[in-house]
This record gives structure tokens, sequence and C-alpha cells, in this order.
């Protein structure tokens, strides 16, 4: 329609000029499926009412992970991709990843989430409605709102939902299994989704399950030592997982963004794992059901087994990771049938300060009567950087110099 603005009084309109007004507003009832009738003279109340409410539904019409849509009736096309457009549809496939939208020939475009993470496999469904925002600045679809997952965009600092590790299962001491879930990044700006994921000790990182998960940037993977475990992910990209002595995934990440071209920087760790003297392989453990936070493991670790123990305070290194809470189990053991007397043992954190172990701070306490006797009990003690945690031995009459104290791990519980 051409612009009739220029008109001044005592001017006229041609037919041709006159004719477009009228055409406009006919044209509006048309596309809304009215057929034009003197009878009704609320028809373009009516178009615009039913374009309001059902002019944003397009049909798709493409395949998994490339979806096209077009209009779902007679409206017209928008001229551009503008920013806030907003377009819903029902998918005519289930996407198994990352996935792209082209609206009427407009051109191809990647779908992210609200908070800018790449689609897992099932966000769209073709049992539910799609709704997706133009994002101008990023040159992208957002998922507003999908039947399959509530985007809110704005997931709480520190939020973790599933990816619970074990052990693999095809391959227990080189595999770490993690089942699906969501967790927020370690800067609270991008919330990372997976399905379940398998990943690989004794390989160097290669992006996807069954791959390796170790990163080449870095130390190499030495025996004993303890490996932070961590979700990975970008902007826009797939998630993925791996191994890394850096707190930060700092090698992980750089390896990651070098073999895919992505940008791999955020991170969350997720658990921790342990090599043993060979290797790459790892401790075997088995996940806590029911308890996302604790590892077990399938053998206890003997981490004390002292015939002599002392009255003043010993720094022990358990089978914990650092910074974390050590299960234990405590045991004292008297062997002799002749003596009496009273035997204290604490166990506490290196942080706290040093107690004299007696009857106001003794985990375990003995009292000697003839014959053999012991006593034991299952304690959560926090470790140091160092994996350490402290303990201090007393004993008062005849018997208790013939103690043996033993210290065993069975598992450790990391606050993820």
């Amino acid at each position: 329609m051409e612009s009739l603005n220029g008109k001044i009084t005592r001017n006229t309109l041609l037919a041709t000029e006159w004719n477009q007004v009228p055409s406009e507003l006919q044209n509006l009832i048309v596309d809304s499926g009215q057929a034009l009738t003197n009878a009704d003279l609320d028809q373009l109340g009516k178009a615009l009412a039913q374009f309001y409410s059902s002019g944003s539904f397009w049909l798709d019409t493409g395949a998994a992970d490339a979806y096209v849509v077009n209009p779902a009736g007679n409206q017209q096309l928008p001229p551009s991709l503008d920013d806030g457009l907003r377009v819903t549809f029902r998918p005519g496939n289930d996407n198994t990843g990352v996935s792209t939208l082209n609206l009427a020939t407009l051109g191809v475009k990647s779908i992210v989430r609200e908070d800018l993470a790449a689609l897992v496999a099932g966000d769209l469904s073709t049992t539910a409605d799609v709704t997706v925002r133009w994002d101008n600045a990023g040159d992208r679809w957002l998922l507003a709102l999908s039947g399959s997952i509530a985007i809110t965009g704005l997931t709480p600092k520190g939020f973790i939902d599933g990816l619970q590790i074990d052990s693999g299962a095809a391959d227990l001491i080189h595999d770490i299994d993690s089942t699906a879930g969501s967790a927020r990044s370690a800067d609270a700006t991008l919330t990372m989704t997976a399905g379940a994921f398998t990943k690989q000790a004794d390989a160097t990182w290669a992006k996807g399950t069954l791959q390796g998960g170790y990163p080449a940037v870095g130390p190499a993977i030495a025996n004993n030592t303890w490996y932070r475990y961590f979700i990975i992910g970008g902007a826009g990209i797939d998630t993925d997982f791996g191994f890394d002595s850096s707190a930060t995934a700092a090698n992980l990440l750089a390896d990651a963004s070098s073999v895919t071209g992505d940008t791999y920087d955020e991170y969350r760790q997720i658990g921790w794992v342990k090599t043993n003297g060979a290797a790459p392989q790892l401790w075997y453990f088995e996940a806590c059901p029911g308890d996302a936070n604790v590892s077990l493991w399938n053998d206890y670790s003997l981490d004390q087994d002292d015939t002599t123990p002392v009255q003043t305070r010993v720094l022990t290194e358990v089978h914990a990771p650092p910074d974390c809470i050590a299960m234990l189990i405590a045991r004292i053991d008297y062997k002799s049938s002749n003596n009496t007397g009273t035997a204290y043992w604490d166990l506490r954190a290196v942080v706290t300060s040093d107690q004299p172990a007696d009857g106001g701070n003794a985990i375990l306490t003995v009292v000697m009567s003839s014959g053999d006797c012991d006593t034991s009990t299952t304690v959560d003690v926090c470790t140091d950087s160092s994996s350490q945690i402290a303990t201090r031995f007393a004993s008062a009459g005849s018997g208790p110099q013939n103690a043996t104290v033993t210290l065993k791990t069975r598992g450790f519980r990391y606050v993820r």
C-alpha cells in the first residue's frame, strides 16, 4: 500500500489510491477465514481477535533437530525476525540434541534454552507444544516454554539434581558412570543438563559418552591421587564430563575447547575419584541409594592399625578426599585377660583445637575387665586439605597399654 499521507484539503484520491484502503481491510478479513458480507459489520474485529488468539501458532514440516515451521492458516509471514517475536508449534519429531529452527524460510537458526544451555534429547517432544522467542542480539531462538521441561532461566545458585556418579558398570576400574540430571555452573550463569553418561579414565578426553575423560592438557594421571569429576559446558553447546586435578577444571575446559572447537568455559564439580597404585585404574566405589553426595568403597580402606597408640595428637590420612566428610569405622581391641583399666580414643577434624581424650571428649571408651574386649563405632569426621583427621588416645589402669586401635574408611560425603 502506498503512502497517502501527502494529501491536503481539497485534494482528491484517485480510485486506484482509495481502493488500496478497503483492500487492506478486506484482505485481513479474508485471511482470517471469513467470507465478505454486508450482513456482518464486525468482521474486522473478529479477524483481529482471530489473529491475536491463534496467529502465533505454526505448523512444523521439518525433521528431528531441524525444525521448519510455516503458518497454520492464512496469516501473513513476518517480513523479518524481530526481537521478541514468539512462535508456538507442535514438533513433528522429538529432538535428539542440539536443534535448529527455520521460520518460514527466514533462516536456519539455533534453538537454545532460556539460560543459553544447549538442548538435550527430549526437550522438544511430539506430545507437547513448544514456544520459542527470538533473541536478536544472540541471533538465536530461546526456548521459553516446552511441555517436556519448564525453563525458568534462573535456577538457584548451587542447584544440582541427579548426576550421581559411581564406578562404571562396563569397566569398574577405569570408567565413571553418571545418572541423568542438571546442575548450575560454579559461577551460577548456566544450567547444564545431560542424560546418563560414561567417561573413561584410561583414554584422553573426547566428546561424548563412552569416550575418554582425562585431559591431554596438564599433568599426567598419577598413582594414588585424588581427581575431581566435572560436568562441563558453555553457551549453546553440548554438555560433557571429565576428570581434572584443577579445582576450576582449567585443564579439562582447555582440552575440550581445543578438541571440539567449541568454547567450554563453564563447570561444576559433581564428585571425586581416586587412582590406585596402577593409574589410570580407579578405586572401585558404589553410589549410595538415596544420597547422591555419598560414595561408598566396595572394600573398606584400613587407614590405621596401631598396636602402640600414643597419648598425644596424631594426624592420620584417611581414604577420603580433601576437605570432605570421611565416614569412618573406629575400633579398640584388647587381647589381654589379666589387665584392667579404661581406654579412650578421640577422633576429630584437624581444624578443631586439640583436646585430651577422656570421658568428656572420647568417641570410643572401653572399660577393661578379665578376658578380651573390644568396642567400635562409626563416626563422620571432616578431613583437611591433605585428607587427614586428628586422633588422640588415652588410658588409665594396667591394661590399656595392650590396646590396638584400627581405623577404616567406608566412604565419604562430598556436599556438591
